[in-house]
């Protein structure tokens, strides 16, 4: 047991941890050059079975061999699944409240948006399927193949890789600008005070500093005028809320702002 949970040599990532506090863990191995494309394999996502040992042991093969010949970056999660759960793909629930471990491989694959994905051994779930269609967390799909868990497998990584949409569409978000990112998000946050809290409050000066300063007011009036009051619930986060009315003091100088901030 203990040969199957070591990781290849690389360099270790935690993915995420099950109900009963398991460490689901991944290898990263890098390719020839940061250029690679990226290979996902995952494997146990049943519990600990035969992939598990097989996954391991090319992982390792593929780490100690030379940089040079390697034509991919390799990720390994050699056993998705410790406590050997019923997943499910997409995860539903509350996330990382119910599935947790569904949840934790789904983001991780998320962020790590790789071109190809070999699942190997028995059921999986409707992983396959659910990446190959939609992909994790509205990134795009990732192509998927199926293989037997049988030493020598990763010879059959085709030569070519060519990005995967997941992969495009992270390469275009890591290059935008900050200001690119701050207006993509302002169309989801910053439309909301029902109740004066820190995360939305934070969420409302961020619309004030891309120049949304008329909708701000709009959102903010009711504590201006006084129809209703911003401190019916004093919680900590709703006094962390107040932060709204310190930037708006500050912006317009409007004293009724800077009597809500003090």
């Amino acid at each position: 047991m203990l040969f199957l949970l070591a990781p290849a040599r690389g360099e270790n990532r935690y993915v995420g941890l099950t109900p009963r506090g398991a460490r689901i863990e991944a290898s990263v191995i890098a390719g020839a050059s940061p250029a690679s494309p990226t290979v996902l394999l995952i494997s146990g996502l049943q519990g600990v079975d035969e992939s598990v040992k097989i996954v391991s042991e090319e992982a390792h093969k593929f780490a100690i061999t030379k940089s040079s010949r390697r034509r991919f970056r390799l990720l390994s999660i050699s056993l998705a699944n410790p406590e050997a759960n019923r997943l499910m793909f997409p995860p539903g629930g509350v996330a990382y409240r119910d599935n947790l471990e569904s949840h934790a491989l789904w983001r991780w694959i998320d962020m790590r948006a790789p071109d190809l994905v070999l699942i190997a051994g028995g059921e999986d779930f409707g992983l396959a399927e659910a990446l190959s269609r939609d992909g994790p967390g509205d990134v795009g799909p990732i192509p998927v193949r199926r293989v037997a868990a049988k030493p020598g497998f990763l010879h059959a990584v085709p030569e070519e890789i060519p990005p995967s949409p997941a992969h495009r569409e992270m390469d275009r978000r890591r290059a935008r600008s900050p200001r690119q990112l701050a207006d993509e998000l302002a169309i989801f946050y910053g439309h909301d005070f029902a109740e004066p809290a820190y995360i939305p409050a934070v969420a409302l000066i961020a619309q004030v500093r891309l120049g949304n300063l008329a909708e701000v007011e709009r959102l903010v009036a009711p504590y201006r005028d006084g129809s209703k009051s911003s401190l019916a619930r004093p919680t900590s986060p709703g006094i962390a809320g107040h932060l709204i009315f310190a930037e708006l003091a500050e912006r317009t100088r409007n004293p009724s702002y800077t009597r809500l901030a003090r």
